[in-house]
């Protein structure tokens, strides 16, 4: 299967065996928000000071439910979930995270009880 994706002028042709992998290879064209974007930023920047030479940290997932995020990350062997909040227009690391995260987990945090579900909901049906 051959998949032409054009997303702001620029055209990205790949291969894909079957449908859902099309689908993961749309979904990874598809450019990120600006939220999202600067999610990544900080918990990258705070794994970054943990993280011994030549380990790069990855973000696997950002879920976000209104003014909170938990993102997935990937440290060489280790990996968590980073919770955050956006406060005014930045968001801030309320927890790097070293494994996974509950909605108790959350509104200790402070995370409402709202957007705790929403993003307890988001990752269990990834």
């Amino acid at each position: 299967m051959l998949l032409v994706v054009i997303v702001s002028g620029n055209v990205r042709i790949t291969t894909a065996a079957t449908p859902s992998q099309a689908v993961m290879t749309l979904s990874q064209a598809i450019p990120e928000s600006s939220d999202e974007n600067q999610i990544r930023d900080v918990v990258t920047e705070e794994l970054k000071k943990g993280a011994g030479p030549g380990v790069v940290p990855k973000i696997e997932r950002v879920f976000r439910a209104d003014n909170y995020a938990i993102a997935d990350w990937i440290l060489g062997e280790s990996g968590g979930q980073a919770v955050l909040a956006k406060q005014q227009k930045n968001w801030k690391l309320l927890a790097p995270g070293g494994g996974a995260v509950s909605a108790g987990y959350l509104q200790k945090l402070g995370v409402p009880d709202q957007q705790a579900q929403q993003l307890m909901h988001a990752i269990n049906n990834r």
